[in-house]
């Protein structure tokens, strides 16, 4: 983790300092409570998900509600999409990584005056979804996937709510921040 993990909490802060977009013409106090719902309501129903598809679905089989989507349980130990899967690894420091992460955007949400509604929700969501993966991390050691799809063969990577959550407020947070 070493360097790596502290380059990443670098650019985090980094990205501190950018201002958010104007919406509607005017920045928006910042609202820790707002945030902290958002994170809460991702963990609970990233949870839910996952609890009923585990009580659905045995691990090594499907469900195929549509042509291109199995419900698939499926055991992810390394990051987003399997990445670093193949190697049976230590969960410690991916937790440890994720956890410094998601005290670094909290202390971004603490920080800041002022910030946009979608900003601080698309920061939320990120930190709902770090958590409620390391909640699996901690009960299972390791992160539970189960939506596959696929086309003629070829399967995107198995995810869950949580990982959909992460790359959604990745992707709106990077449209909606600015440089100053």
């Amino acid at each position: 983790m070493g360097c790596k993990g502290f380059g990443i909490i670098f650019n985090i802060h980094k990205m501190a300092t950018k201002q958010s977009k104007k919406i509607s013409g005017k920045h928006i106090k910042r609202n820790p409570a707002f945030a902290l719902f958002i994170a809460i309501i991702v963990i609970l129903i990233d949870q839910a998900t996952k609890a009923l598809v585990g009580g659905m679905v045995t691990s090594g089989d499907q469900i195929a509600p549509l042509p291109f989507l199995n419900i698939a349980t499926t055991w992810n130990y390394g990051v987003s999409f399997g990445l670093g899967n193949d190697a049976a690894q230590d969960q410690m420091p991916i937790a440890l990584l994720s956890l410094m992460i998601v005290v670094a955007l909290w202390m971004l949400i603490l920080k800041q005056r002022y910030m946009s509604k979608l900003n601080q929700s698309a920061i939320a969501m990120i930190i709902g979804g770090a958590l409620s993966n390391l909640i699996d991390r901690w009960n299972y050691g390791a992160v539970m996937d189960f939506l596959d799809f696929h086309i003629m063969g070829y399967h995107w990577p198995a995810f869950n709510v949580a990982d959909s959550a992460i790359v959604v407020g990745v992707i709106i947070w990077l449209i909606f921040t600015k440089d100053t």
